[in-house]
Order: structure tokens, then C-alpha cells, then sequence
């Protein structure tokens, strides 16, 4: 029903993507394109189809391979991995949700925790950040989603493997703003997907798998696709 372009097509021309104006260029030049000198540069090394795999740095430990993910809604994605690294130089984490924390072409996403920290410092290329949420998962690939990326003028171009991030509005994840739960669309019936907690958490409201039957008052006990939506 629904089609994307990727990078396997986009490395074939210079891209410019602008949030701010929904206008997508693509250009053989980059002389066409305005950059300013506040510019932020971040050298990328596509994967075999092209896309885009960065370094990122959380409190100096580096973080290899993220990718470039524009067809996430997120943010800051990495592994519990990296977060057993960061721990061992003293970062604190309490916050957690259990169950299918995404979805995406493939269908939903295996049930697993997901944990929530602060970063204090957060580097790509010669773009610094600091004191920012991130996730960790343990059964996901480690992304940057659209909803960091929107707060910048795009530039990628895949003849010098540069990204170029453009500052239009400032950039603030600096607190996880969650609802307690998530929901998931299955058999056109509305169920909780996931469940936030802290370390601390006694059990209370809805639980994973409980059925949503109203939401503001409306019969929710069939959905479809499209109200789902």
C-alpha cells in the first residue's frame, strides 16, 4: 500500500531535506545548497545498500554502527551493551518499560526491557549535546530516529560520506516524558504493549496484555486499521 525511498536509491544524488519547509532537494551539487558556518558535519559509513552508520559518543564510551534511522519516530536508541559499559564509569539508570516497545515493517517487536538514562555528554562528529534521554534495548539496532534529526537542515551526501546537520530549532530530549504504558493494535482489539516502571514500582494500573476497552469515553472494544491510525 505504502512505498519509502532508501538509501540505496538516495546515495545516487546529494539530498536535502527541510523539516521546516517540507521540501526535499536532490541535487548533483552541493554549491546548489546553502550552508551556513554554525554547520555541524558528522562522517557517516554506509552498509552495503548505502545506508548510513555513524559513531556516536555517550559520556566518551564510543558507540559504533548507529544508524541512521528516518523512518524511526525516536530518538536515541542503543544496546544494553553499551549501557553496562556506561555504568561501570558510574551512570545511574531507574527507569525501565517491559514488552513490545516498536513496530515497523516487519510487524511488532519481540518483548523485551527497555531502559532509560540521562546522558551528560553526547558527541557526533563535531556536534555536541548534553544531558539527554536515551534508551537501551537489548534485541534492537542501535538508531537515531527522526525526532532528533527534525530539528536540523539535512544534508547527505554519500560522494564524501558527510552528513551535514544544519541547526534550525534547538534540540531537547532532556527528560523521558512517558505515559505508563503503550498499546498495541492486534486481531482489530487495543491491548497494553508495554509497561513503564522504576526500580522501586509497586505494581498498580494497567498491566501488559490488559485489553483498552474506552479511551475518553469512546468503545474502543473493536478497532480498525484505519482508526487505529
Amino acid at each position: 500500500m505504502d512505498g519509502f525511498i532508501g538509501a540505496n536509491l538516495m546515495r545516487k544524488a546529494i539530498w536535502q531535506l527541510d523539516y521546516e519547509r517540507h521540501i526535499i532537494t536532490i541535487t548533483s551539487s552541493r554549491d546548489s545548497l546553502s550552508v551556513p558556518p554554525n554547520a555541524q558535519n558528522v562522517t557517516f559509513h554506509p552498509a552495503r545498500v548505502g545506508t548510513l552508520m555513524i559513531d556516536v559518543q555517550l559520556n566518551g564510551q564510543t558507540d559504533r554502527n548507529v544508524t541512521v534511522d528516518l523512518g524511526s519516530n525516536g530518538d536515541f536508541c542503543s544496546s544494553t551493551e553499551t549501557l553496562k559499559m556506561l555504568k561501570q564509569d558510574g551512570l545511574r539508570t531507574n527507569t525501565y518499560s517491559y514488552g513490545f516497545g516498536s513496530a515497523g515493517l516487519y510487524g511488532r517487536g519481540k518483548e523485551d526491557t527497555t531502559w532509560y538514562a540521562i546522558i551528560p555528554a553526547i558527541r557526533l562528529g563535531s556536534l555536541e549535546i548534553s544531558s539527554q534521554a536515551v534508551s537501551f534495548i537489548e534485541k534492537r539496532a542501535k538508531t537515531i530516529g527522526a525526532n532528533f534529526f527534525k530539528n536540523y537542515r539535512l544534508i547527505f551526501d554519500w560522494s564524501t560520506n558527510e552528513l551535514t546537520m544544519i541547526p534550525v530549532t534547538p534540540y531537547n530530549n532532556a527528560s523521558h516524558k512517558m505515559f505508563n504504558f503503550t498499546h498495541v493494535l492486534k486481531d482489530h482489539k487495543i491491548f497494553i504493549g508495554s509497561v513503564y516502571s522504576t526500580r522501586n514500582a509497586t505494581v498498580d494500573g494497567p498491566q501488559l496484555g490488559d485489553q483498552v476497552l474506552e479511551i475518553d469515553s469512546k468503545d474502543y472494544r473493536s478497532c480498525s486499521g484505519e482508526r487505529w491510525c
